[in-house]
């Protein structure tokens, strides 16, 4: 009433303004001729078609107080909007985590192709032989030497590169251990009788990785020739150890025990009378000083008695 009298108008009521969020166009479509859709989905007509009375402007929507029907309607759409805008964000994130699981399948897919072809190129980088003398297969009549040629120059790395060479007796007939010169591999032997040998090598390869294989030739020598003796254990690492099975066993030591006793002994009497020589100067000299002492303690004695008469 004061107010009133005064000639001041009450305060019109504050209200928050209504966010209108445009439905995106899979979810809220417009129909044709450009007519808009209410928040329930039921079309609303062109804003041009609009009466007065349908015709909202910022003034109008700023009106609506909040309990009364205008201001529901305007939460309920609202609601409803954000409500899809949630949905879609769902579906988004969705349609995003299935497009990064196939970029994740795909990568691994690589990967795993690249760590198979890995050790395909690493075996591909090993030296390999070229060639070797005798050959795989090959007869020959003499040989004193097997020679490999590799690829690539041989690591000497403790005697882990060399070739053993086995004949049909299961002896081997190497004379010495293999030498290394660049790409190489020498072994000296000495064959025994005929037939089929067997070489094994082993060679350490410029990239640090051994490789090793076998092959059989055969050993046909011409008559009168005098077969080698094998050995038991191949020549490299084994050189003071080894033995040739087929060699003549060496001759013994003579024990001392028979050396002694087919020796010259000394008679007994001359031992005796030796020792009878040796010992007659020292009974001299025992017998000496014993009168010695003998007499110094008779003059001691009388000596005594003498200054005894004299008190």
């Amino acid at each position: 009433m004061n107010a009133r009298r005064a000639g001041l108008e009450p305060p019109a009521p504050i209200t928050l303004p209504t966010l209108r969020i445009l439905r995106p166009p899979a979810l809220a479509t417009i129909p044709d001729g450009g007519d808009s859709v209410e928040g329930d989905g039921s079309p609303m007509g062109s804003l041009t078609d609009r009466g007065p009375a349908q015709r909202r402007t910022h003034s109008d929507r700023r009106s609506c107080h909040p309990h009364t029907p205008c201001h529901r309607r305007a939460s309920i759409r609202l609601g409803r909007r954000r409500g899809i805008s949630f949905a879609l964000v769902i579906e988004r994130t969705l349609m995003t985590v299935h497009r990064h699981t196939r970029l994740g399948a795909l990568t691994g897919l690589i990967v795993a192709a690249t760590l198979a072809l890995l050790p395909a190129q690493a075996a591909s980088a090993h030296d390999n032989l070229l060639e070797a003398s005798p050959a795989p297969g090959a007869t020959v009549a003499a040989l004193d030497t097997v020679t490999l040629t590799f690829s690539a120059e041989l690591i000497d790395f403790g005697r882990a590169s060399y070739a053993q060479v086995q004949g049909p007796d299961g002896l081997y007939y190497e004379t010495s251990c293999s030498t290394i010169d660049l790409n190489v591999l020498t072994t000296p032997v000495a064959l025994g009788e005929a037939g089929t040998y067997t070489i094994d090598w082993n060679a350490v390869s410029s990239d640090g990785h051994p490789i090793s294989e076998s092959y059989e030739f055969t050993y046909a020598p011409a008559e009168g020739v005098e077969p080698a003796l094998g050995w038991d254990e191949p020549a490299c690492r084994n050189d003071d150890t080894r033995m040739q099975p087929g060699a003549a066993p060496e001759p013994t030591e003579q024990p001392e025990s028979t050396a002694n006793a087919s020796a010259p002994q000394p008679s007994t009497t001359e031992t005796t009378e030796t020792e009878n020589d040796s010992g007659g100067p020292v009974a001299a000299a025992v017998i000496g000083a014993g009168a010695l002492v003998a007499a110094a303690f008779v003059g001691g004695l009388f000596a005594l008695r003498a200054r005894s008469r004299r008190r």
